[in-house]
């Protein structure tokens, strides 16, 4: 389920609330923690975005704002709002207004939000959305974070991925906050932003915490 989701049903009291809420973003645990005077929201990893595509495509990262700006190109993203990965993305396209005029608004018009929300693809069985959107010939380029590269290459023959130009690239911050008492929910936590746990987390693809940030 999207942060969002799951956000919700934390706010709300529902049964499947959390007593430990993690998130690929800072804003959904922070508004969780603001209603609790004894939570606190904790980074405890981060991300960037990378740029999927067909080995055809001949992309770079010196080329990949004009890649996406290629009227020829279709462009897949997660869904801003409900999935923080699709409001990374549309930072991303934010940041290429800099560089380019008029490119904000291009890109976000055609950006097809086919992660995580109601207009997501449905996954192709054993495949993760990210492959599926390839084998289903959605798209031509895909937005989404560099942790999950490895699965997707695996699983899709002829890809590429490039890193975003310095200029338009944007780090995800990943939160968590602790909503219960639970003696689990604070080991886990305090797992996370242990060494051990850290190198977990980047032998998965995402990049350790700063320990000063711990």
């Amino acid at each position: 389920m999207p942060s969002s989701g799951r956000q919700a049903d934390c706010a709300s009291g529902s049964r499947r609330a959390a007593d430990l809420f993690l998130s690929a973003d800072t804003a959904h645990p922070r508004r969780l923690a603001a209603e609790r005077p004894q939570a606190l929201m904790i980074p405890f990893a981060r991300n960037n975005l990378c740029l999927f595509s067909r080995e055809a495509v001949g992309l770079t990262e010196a080329n990949a704002l004009e890649t996406m700006l290629d009227p020829k190109m279709r462009l897949a993203t997660s869904t801003p709002v409900v999935d923080p990965g699709g409001d990374y993305a549309f930072a991303v396209f934010k940041r290429a207004e800099k560089v380019r005029a008029g490119a904000e608004a291009v890109l976000s018009q055609k950006a097809l939000k086919l992660i995580g929300g109601p207009g997501a693809i449905k996954p192709l069985e054993g495949h993760s959305p990210a492959a599926s959107i390839f084998l289903a010939d959605k798209a031509h380029l895909l937005l989404v974070y560099c942790s999950g590269q490895q699965q997707t290459l695996r699983e899709v023959s002829g890809l590429k991925v490039s890193r975003l130009p310095p200029e338009i690239d944007v780090v995800a911050t990943y939160g968590l906050v602790q909503l219960t008492d639970h003696p689990a929910a604070a080991r886990l936590a305090l797992f996370l932003l242990s060494d051990k746990g850290q190198d977990i987390l980047a032998e998965n693809g995402l990049v350790k915490i700063d320990p000063i940030e711990r």
